[in-house]
């Protein structure tokens, strides 16, 4: 799949990179390409404008590796209407709690940034992350990054 990627990548052949977008963002998801990502969804892009993944899972990937390298904006773009698109996804607060980061730490849009902190506090109860809401929360009044709870290594007795 890397040699097809670069080989379509090479050729600028751009129906053919749209024709395997879903596996090639796959791999380059686990190869946390966020830079090979950017150029490929900007690349789709060119022929199918608004697109937009149907697969919940991998948007919530791809985005964490844009993300990760500063492409706040694609980020975004990929995670646009996620409670619209998938409703009822488990990955609708990892979906808006790097919404609420690329926000925050990204672009200093700290009121933005909480009203999706606050969508996961009311719409996310059951969700594991739910509890580390009220810590992201803090930070955004305080205006300091979000990073979430601090790990803690207790043992349970």
């Amino acid at each position: 799949m890397g040699q097809l990627h670069q080989l379509l990548t090479a050729r600028n052949d751009i129906p053919e990179l749209y024709r395997y977008h879903h596996r090639l963002l796959n791999m380059l998801a686990e190869r946390n390409d966020g830079e090979g990502i950017a150029a490929l969804l900007a690349a789709i892009e060119t022929v199918e404008p608004g697109f937009r993944l149907e697969d919940p899972e991998l948007s919530v990937r791809c985005a964490r590796c844009l993300y990760q390298r500063g492409h706040f904006k694609p980020a975004l773009k990929l995670l646009q209407d996620f409670h619209k698109r998938f409703p009822d996804s488990e990955e609708l607060a990892p979906a808006y709690l790097l919404v609420a980061q690329a926000l925050a730490n990204g672009l200093g849009q700290w009121e933005k940034a909480s009203a999706f902190l606050n969508f996961v506090k009311k719409r996310c109860l059951n969700h594991p992350l739910h509890e580390q809401v009220d810590v992201y929360l803090q930070q955004v009044e305080n205006r300091e990054p979000l990073k979430g709870p601090k790990a803690s290594f207790a043992v349970q007795e």
